[in-house]
């Protein structure tokens, strides 16, 4: 089963709204259907079918928009991705997910790593500032 059939089945998603909500972010980053739907690799009738809910977009069409700033969370289930992590870059993001998923050691070593490497930012700021 694919994961929006999942969502419809096991959360109680209503998935006849999903293509209102993929419309709205569509709008909210002024794309066009054709513009948009090259972000998924899809074509411009298959955008047209996903928005007014007579097609399921796939994972890969979901991941291809994700990448373009679609806020997924929102158009899968109607609540927007916390303020916090949307405004991550994607490094900061892939650091921050790495950082989740290591043991306390390596995290403390990670702390110590960015606070020295902030710090010596920080001093050459200040040297360059000074002359």
């Amino acid at each position: 089963m694919d994961i929006i059939g999942l969502l419809s089945q096991e959360k109680g998603i209503e998935m006849s709204e999903l293509g209102d909500r993929l419309l709205s972010e569509r709008k909210r980053l002024a794309l066009s259907q054709t513009d948009f739907a090259e972000l998924g690799s899809v074509t411009k009738n298959t955008q047209f079918l996903y928005e007014t809910n007579k097609r399921k977009p796939t994972g890969e069409y979901l991941m291809g928009v994700a990448e373009a700033g679609v806020d997924v969370l929102f158009v899968l289930t109607g609540r927007e991705t916390p303020e916090a992590e949307a405004s991550l870059a994607k490094d900061e993001k892939t650091l921050v997910r790495a950082y989740r998923t290591m043991e306390k050691t390596g995290q403390s070593s990670l702390l110590e790593l960015a606070s020295l490497a902030a710090a010596g930012t920080s001093a050459g700021a200040e040297v360059e500032h000074k002359n």
